[in-house]
């Protein structure tokens, strides 16, 4: 009886192994089938760098205020990227300033003319007092002289005589102090001359330089171009200054883009490197370049945003005229680095108890295996050990443990029932 139970136990566990092995190999299968493999290959991984930036011509004739201004203030101009024939006016400056120049100039000049006039009928009146004062000073000398030579010891007395030597000798005195006087106030009047000349002068300098300024207040194209501004900061009403850049007109015969990079990202970066960019208005075609130059330093964008970026210039292989324009925005990938490998996506990787593993497919199962990564990009990875080319590995987890820890991790982070 003994027996009997046995075998009918040992059947009924063997009928429940046999249908544990037919549920494995069914989950077994299930899994093989549903979860998505790829085959691991060599292959090579690009390391990019994203920037962005606009498009500029290779050369352009810059646009700057007239010489021999120092200041003026913007009136009207152009719109920005607006096409522009030669000879067209893209640039009006405030007259106000150079106006009111004028306007004191002529003042001045009318002021200094009166000045002069009234000094020369001064001094001409002068001198004629003068020469007057001279002339009686030379009588009564000429009178005293003769009076000398007739005068007599014995008729006329003692004191008449030295009375008449003192008048002699004053006489003498007013004749010299007229010439010397006449002398001086002949150069002090040339002087006053020569200043008030001077200072007429100087007004139609002033005049001069005020009429130059009103006819440099346009500024005209040299050449039929686009008209690009330097900086947001021209506007109307801006001030600025002589020798600084308004805008250019670039020659789109040869264009390159201008991007930026985070100082940050620049690091592998050289000049000669491969890139690739594509204008934001037209996604779908992408442009080859190569970098030309690197800034060596590295500088803010914006006034108020204190992140850094290092200016790159690219170069690309063709222009195309019909589709690239001078300021259009363009995104651009700065090839860092190409490393040959065995290369997979970043989601076949997985952690486990801090080890990075894979799935690898045997048979009707998965092994996991432990792998040694390398670089990679934001969505590619370098495997440089615990694969072989031709492996084939699963793109998600096949028994799920990824999940189960996160489950119990997020089951242990829920409060306790009753807690606030």
């Amino acid at each position: 009886m003994k027996v009997i139970k046995y075998l009918i136990a040992a059947a009924l566990l063997a009928g429940i192994g046999l249908g544990v092995i037919a549920a494995r190999d069914y989950l077994t299968e299930e899994s093989t089938n549903e979860i998505p493999t790829i085959v691991v290959k060599q292959s090579v991984v690009e390391r990019q760098v994203p920037a962005e930036g606009v498009l500029k011509a290779e050369k352009a004739t810059p646009i700057m205020p007239p010489r021999g201004s120092r200041r003026l203030r913007i009136a009207w101009i152009k719109d920005d990227g607006s096409q522009v024939k030669e000879g067209e006016v893209v640039v009006r400056f405030d007259r106000e300033e150079f106006e009111r120049n004028l306007s004191n100039g002529k003042d001045a000049q009318k002021s200094a003319e009166f000045k002069l006039a009234i000094e020369r009928t001064q001094t001409q009146g002068a001198q004629k007092t003068r020469d007057r004062s001279a002339e009686l000073a030379r009588i009564d000398l000429e009178v005293s002289q003769r009076r000398k030579t007739t005068e007599d010891d014995e008729i006329f007395s003692r004191n008449e005589l030295l009375t008449s030597n003192i008048d002699r000798q004053l006489s003498e005195a007013r004749v010299e102090h007229a010439g010397a006087t006449s002398k001086m106030d002949r150069s002090i009047s040339r002087s006053k001359v020569k200043l008030l000349e001077l200072e007429k002068q100087a007004a139609q300098l002033a005049i001069g330089r005020a009429n130059a300024g009103l006819s440099r207040m346009e500024v005209k194209a040299p050449h039929d171009g686009i008209f690009v501004y330097e900086s947001d900061r021209i506007e109307v009403g801006a001030t600025v200054y002589r020798g600084q850049t308004l805008a250019k007109l670039p020659l789109t015969a040869s264009m390159e883009a201008e991007v930026f990079v985070l100082e940050a990202d620049v690091k592998g970066l050289a000049e000669g490197s491969e890139a690739t960019f594509f204008i934001e208005s037209q996604p779908s075609r992408h442009y080859k370049a190569k970098i030309k130059k690197i800034d060596t330093l590295a500088k803010p964008r914006h006034q108020d945003v204190p992140i850094q970026y290092f200016t790159i210039t690219l170069e690309p292989e063709e222009t195309d005229t019909a589709v690239m324009k001078p300021g259009q925005r363009v995104r651009a990938d700065l090839v860092l680095d190409a490393l040959d490998g065995l290369v997979v996506p970043r989601q076949c990787v997985f952690e486990i108890d801090g080890d990075m593993v894979v799935f690898r497919e045997n048979g009707g199962s998965f092994d996991t295996v432990k792998v040694k990564l390398g670089v990679g990009t934001p969505g590619l990875v370098i495997i440089e050990e615990g694969l072989v080319e031709g492996d084939r590995i699963a793109s998600q987890d096949p028994f799920g443990r990824a999940s189960e820890a996160d489950d119990e991790k997020e089951s242990t982070d829920e409060p306790a029932e009753g807690a606030s």
